[in-house]
């Protein structure tokens, strides 16, 4: 026998034996809860998204972007393109969807467990 395609000789592959069948029952994971609003481990809350969104928004070059006939001067163009590739990389991070921090502090037993952990 020869492959119709590349014209090799075909290699006969001896069949396997059927699986067997098992009892055990696997639970899907489910998948953890993300929010952009709480607070997670490397993002913050909602004023400190807030708080950033604003400092980024207060650095935006307001006057090139009005014109480039009023622009103070030929930095402001370079100011205009940093800024519009930093303001969204930075942004994207800060209001990412995360799994929240619980702080609740949780029953005493709860507490000794992970002291003990």
């Amino acid at each position: 026998m020869w492959c119709l395609l590349c014209y090799e000789p075909v290699r006969q592959l001896t069949p396997r034996e059927p699986p067997r069948p098992t009892n055990a029952v696997f639970e899907p994971a489910s998948s953890p809860l993300k929010s952009r609003w709480r607070k997670g481990p490397t993002t913050f809350g909602p004023v400190g998204r807030l708080a950033i969104t604003a400092v980024v928004l207060a650095f935006a070059p307001w006057g090139g972007l009005t014109g480039f006939g009023s622009a103070a001067g030929p930095l402001t163009l370079w100011w205009l393109l940093g800024w519009s590739v930093t303001a969204p990389v930075v942004l994207r991070h800060v209001w990412r969807k995360e799994e929240p921090i619980d702080d609740s502090p949780g029953t005493l037993d709860d507490v000794r467990a992970r002291v003990q952990a």
